[in-house]
Formats: structure tokens, C-alpha cells, sequence
């Protein structure tokens, strides 16, 4: 009821909010909630981790293997049908998996391979543009895909199977035990040694980093990214260190060596935090800057999952449940804060001398609205260069909502034309006068002839 519950929950939001790596994370967290709900269903004992990851890649194997022996029933029907002899079912199956496998592979490596080489890149872009547009209709291939795919993870869903509960072997688990001690022993020092070193650094505030010369956007550009790197590879050690196979006894010096490197790990996961803060405490919000934020949160809850694991409050059966809890959090986290909406309205992105505007205007979604109307409102104000392209952007957003309106009716409209849309072509449509005012108030002058 928890997974059914929040992957409905979660879906709510897909009719509210528009931004788009926010909604790429939720349709994925509602995909793996119906398919961990799935697994479960014909499971016993408590959730494990390799329920948690490799079910959805089991369901979705089984459904391109599921659809693939459909398809190739069917062809075996028409087949007998018109009285031809068809090979089996299970072989015509495979034979369209296989296709469509190739395919899909095919497709990947021409994009891998002409980002690779430029040369190449040229010779696919030229034969592509040679073949018919409907072959290469891009939004109707993935159209047809995406009918594919949900009708064969309905029947994979719909299908009985059950995975293995049992996580790590005792064999495997001790195997892995001793070479992660060490891996870790070696990690904490190294971690211990650089916050003894840079504590002032690491923790600086605005008078240190005025002395030593170094900027706010530098101080974050430095630090964020590599803090959080070293956070995830330290949870990834932290689990194979205070996982413990059936039977084990407490290791005292483990149990040490776990809390001492998990308290490292906090404080350089509190770092992060910091400098996310000092930069958008001086030049504003921006996308990146808040997924930052979200992930830190999910990566210091899973923190807070292993500290109760060892302090003994929670046990280690648990601890892929609680983990899943804590991603479902996260996302609901991600939904609620409203990234574009607080990046365009509430804390607009600054660049020292003004708000960066066009970014307000060119990367942000219909979340967002509110802030291009406090763009219009500046442009209006102070006529500068670049007002006729910040215009010229709304312009194509209005065209493309205008489009989006007419095509999106019926059933069609669920999901693709929700409210922050309606909000944004509403705006736009009542200031589409204004916008074009400020789109050519500022003219350059010609040069003036020589005499």
C-alpha cells in the first residue's frame, strides 16, 4: 500500500509541476515503486536492497521479452491464419527481441560514435536527412516506443515471478569484508588529515575568504561537486562495512572504524551544504544550485539511516525500506520546493551587477512564470541590448504553449497541459502587447555618414 500510495501521490504532481529533470525523477520513482510493489506482491520477508535495484531491471527486461512473445503470437496467429507455416512462437519472440534490441543498441552507438568523431557525425547526420520524414520523425518513433513500453511493463507487471531475498551470501559477505576494512582504514586517515588541514578553509566564512583571496563562486565551484562525490563513494564503503552477514558477531574495532568515518563523512557533507549556502546567499538560486541542495538532503538521510543502524535503533533488514522511505521523501521534497519556481520568483539568480534574466527566461519552465513577469516589468524599465532577444524567447514560448493548447484536448491534456502551463500561456497572452513593445525599444543607431 506504501508504493501504490506514493507512486499515486508522486503522479499528482506530473499535472502540477513542470520541470523537467523534476518530473524525469519522479515518472522514474513512480516506474520503480509500481515495480517494486510488483516484486513484493508475490515476496516474503522484509525489502532488500537487490529487490530495490535489480527488480526494476527484471521488469523491464520482461517487458520487451513479454511484448516481443506477444507480437510474435500474434504473428503466428496471422500466420496459420493465411494458412502459412509460421516457426514457433517462442523463437518469432526472440527473433523481435532481438530486433528491437538491436536496434535500440544501434541507435546508441550512432550517438556515441558521432559525438566521438565529427567526421563520422556528418556522414549520419547526411544519411539520416536522405531517408524519408517519416522514417525519421523523431517525436513519432518516440511515440510508438513509449506505447511499446508501457503496454509490455503492464503485462511484465501483471506477470508472477519472485526474486531472491536473500542480499549477500555469508561466503560473499565476509569476502568483501576484510578488503572494504581496509579500503576504509586508508580512506578515513586520508579524510582525517585533509579536515586537520583545512578547517578553516573547509568551514570558511566571508572575512578568510576575503584574505586568502578567493570569491564566493569560486569557493562553491571548487568544493560542491567534489564533496559530494566523496560523500556517495563513502556510503557505498559505509554499507559494505556495517553490513553484517547472518551470524557475524559485533566487531568492536568495525563498529569504531564505522562511526569515526561516518562522522567524517558528515562533516564533509555539511561542508557542501555551506557552500551551497554562501553562493546563493550572493548571486541567488539556479537550478543546479537547489538539485544540489535535494541531493545532499537525500545523501544526509542516508547518513542518518547508518548512524541509527549502528547506534542499534534500527536494524539492518530494514535499512533498504528506510532507504526507500528516504528516496521517496526526497522526491516529494523535490516536488514541493518548486525549483523553478524559487530560482525565478523568490530568489532570482544574480550576477553582481543585475538579475540574470535571460537565464529566468531561456532555461527555466512554465514553473517559473511569475519570474518572467518580473523580467518584463525590468526590461520595460531599463531598455538594454539585450531586451530584444529576452523578448524574442517569450515570444517562441508563447508560440510553442499556443501549439502545445491546440494539440493537447480531451484525454490528451492529462499530464502534458497542467496548471503552471495554463498560468504561463494566460500571462503571456495578456501581455503579448507589452512584449512586443519592449521587443524593439532598443534600436541601434547607424553609423553617421563621413563628410
Amino acid at each position: 500500500m506504501f508504493y501504490l500510495i506514493s507512486a499515486i501521490g508522486l503522479s499528482i504532481f506530473l499535472a502540477l509541476r513542470n520541470f523537467e529533470p523534476g518530473r524525469f525523477l519522479t515518472i522514474l520513482s513512480i516506474l520503480g515503486l509500481n515495480t517494486v510493489a510488483s516484486v513484493r506482491a508475490s515476496s516474503e520477508g522484509l525489502l532488500t536492497v537487490k529487490t530495490t535495484l535489480i527488480g526494476p531491471i527484471v521488469v523491464t527486461f520482461r517487458s520487451f521479452v513479454g511484448l516481443s512473445s506477444q507480437l510474435g503470437g500474434l504473428f503466428l496467429f496471422l500466420g496459420s491464419a493465411l494458412g502459412k507455416k509460421q516457426v514457433s512462437s517462442k523463437k518469432s519472440g526472440g527473433i523481435l527481441f532481438g530486433a528491437i534490441l538491436a536496434i535500440i543498441l544501434v541507435v546508441i552507438f550512432l550517438v556515441l560514435f558521432s559525438g566521438a568523431d565529427p567526421i563520422f557525425g556528418k556522414y549520419v547526420f547526411e544519411f539520416l536527412s536522405s531517408l524519408p520524414p517519416w522514417g525519421i520523425n523523431p517525436s513519432r518513433l518516440l511515440a510508438w516506443l513509449q506505447i511499446l513500453f508501457v503496454f509490455g511493463f503492464f503485462g511484465a507487471l501483471l506477470s508472477s515471478f519472485k526474486l531472491s531475498e536473500n542480499e549477500f551470501s555469508t561466503s560473499v559477505a565476509s569476502s568483501f569484508k576484510f578488503p572494504v576494512t581496509i579500503a576504509v582504514c586508508a580512506v578515513s586517515v586520508v579524510t582525517a588529515l585533509f579536515l586537520i588541514v583545512q578547517a578553516q578553509y573547509l568551514f570558511a566564512g566571508q572575512e578568510l575568504l576575503q584574505e586568502l583571496g578567493i570569491s564566493y563562486s569560486e569557493y562553491t565551484r571548487r568544493g560542491f561537486a567534489q564533496l559530494v562525490v566523496v560523500s556517495v563513494i563513502s556510503l557505498v564503503l559505509l554499507w559494505f562495512l556495517i553490513r553484517k552477514p547472518q551470524g557475524e558477531k559485533d566487531n568492536p574495532v568495525i563498529r569504531l572504524l564505522s562511526y569515526t568515518f561516518l562522522f567524517e563523512v558528515l562533516l564533509i557533507l555539511a561542508s557542501a551544504f555551506r557552500r551551497v549556502y554562501l553562493y546563493q546567499a550572493e548571486h541567488g538560486f539556479t537550478q543546479a544550485r537547489l538539485l544540489g541542495i535535494v541531493f545532499a538532503i537525500w545523501l544526509g538521510g542516508i547518513l542518518f539511516i547508518f548512524l541509527a543502524n549502528l547506534m542499534g535503533r534500527l536494524k539492518s533488514q530494514t535499512m533498504p525500506f528506510a532507504g526507500l522511505v528516504n528516496t521517496v521523501f526526497t522526491i516529494f521534497i523535490l516536488n514541493f520546493i518548486n525549483i523553478d519556481h524559487l530560482v525565478g520568483a523568490v530568489k532570482q539568480p544574480n550576477l553582481g551587477y543585475r538579475i540574470d534574466h535571460p537565464y529566468i527566461v531561456r532555461a527555466l519552465s512554465e514553473d517559473a512564470w511569475i519570474g518572467w513577469k518580473k523580467t518584463l516589468e525590468f526590461y520595460e524599465v531599463k531598455c538594454l541590448p539585450d531586451s530584444g532577444l529576452v523578448m524574442i524567447n517569450l515570444s517562441a514560448k508563447y508560440s510553442k504553449l499556443q501549439k502545445q493548447r491546440e494539440k493537447q484536448k480531451g484525454l490528451k491534456a492529462l499530464g502534458a497541459w497542467n496548471l503552471s502551463k495554463q498560468k504561463a500561456f494566460d500571462f503571456l497572452d495578456k501581455n503579448l502587447g507589452r512584449i512586443n513593445k519592449v521587443k524593439s525599444c532598443y534600436q541601434i543607431e547607424p553609423p553617421s555618414p563621413i563628410l
